[in-house]
């Protein structure tokens, strides 16, 4: 079977099994074109999640609703041999609509501490690539603001001096991923791990399929994340 078939069944499957899974509230099948299944959502970051959030639900850009109102967003596009050639896939939080943004922003980002942290997106994507620091196939865990070094002075003679250094912005972490990711391995990731729904009912989600390995031999040698349910 090409992925672009183990894809697809997949989605024609989860419907029949979504309803006896304790945490999801409603599944609904993805858009599809012949080479795309689903939607790529905006990027998220700390100052516009609560507008992506309500953008994806009005769009009804995600597959899964969980009764907490959290989401599941899945993206495939495929070559045409049915090849995955990008995926991004998305756990997003829910938020409280009932938050009242304050001018400076600190009290909304206080109630959406819990939606910052739990984040969580596997991306495989040729964009950026950089060996090892940027794999192409990685998972982003949480939205942090990004951290700027303070100008500073070092005037320790054992030091390299350093006068009006500029600001720099921390880059993103990225954990390296092994496996194209399956739309079952990730619903599985989110259902045990975030909700832990028993095994019971997640057997469903077991498929012995192998998936395709996309770090270089390099970055195999060093932490990887590797899944198969």
């Amino acid at each position: 079977m090409t992925e672009l078939e183990i894809i697809r069944d997949q989605f024609n499957e989860f419907g029949e099994y979504s309803f006896k899974i304790p945490s999801i509230k409603n599944y609904i099948y993805p858009k599809m074109t012949t080479d795309e299944f689903g939607e790529k959502t905006s990027k998220f970051t700390i100052k516009n999640y609560m507008d992506r959030y309500n953008e994806i639900v009005k769009d009804t850009q995600y597959q899964i609703l969980f009764k907490d109102e959290s989401l599941i967003s899945l993206y495939y596009k495929f070559n045409s041999d049915g090849d995955i050639i990008q995926h991004n896939l998305s756990f997003i939080p829910s938020i409280d609509n009932y938050i009242i943004l304050e001018e400076d922003g600190k009290e909304v980002n206080r109630l959406l501490m819990n939606s910052f942290t739990d984040y969580f997106r596997i991306d495989f994507d040729k964009t950026g690539y950089q060996e090892i620091t940027h794999c192409e196939n990685h998972a982003h865990i949480g939205l942090k603001e990004r951290r700027k070094k303070k100008n500073a002075e070092i005037d320790d003679i054992n030091q390299i001096y350093y006068e009006n250094a500029k600001t720099v912005d921390r880059n993103e972490i990225r954990f390296p991923v092994k496996h194209i990711i399956y739309p079952y391995d990730f619903i599985y990731i989110i259902c045990k791990y975030v909700y832990h729904d028993s095994n019971k009912v997640l057997d469903s989600l077991k498929v012995d399929l192998e998936r395709r390995v996309i770090l270089t031999d390099l970055e195999l040698e060093l932490l990887n994340i590797g899944f198969k349910s």
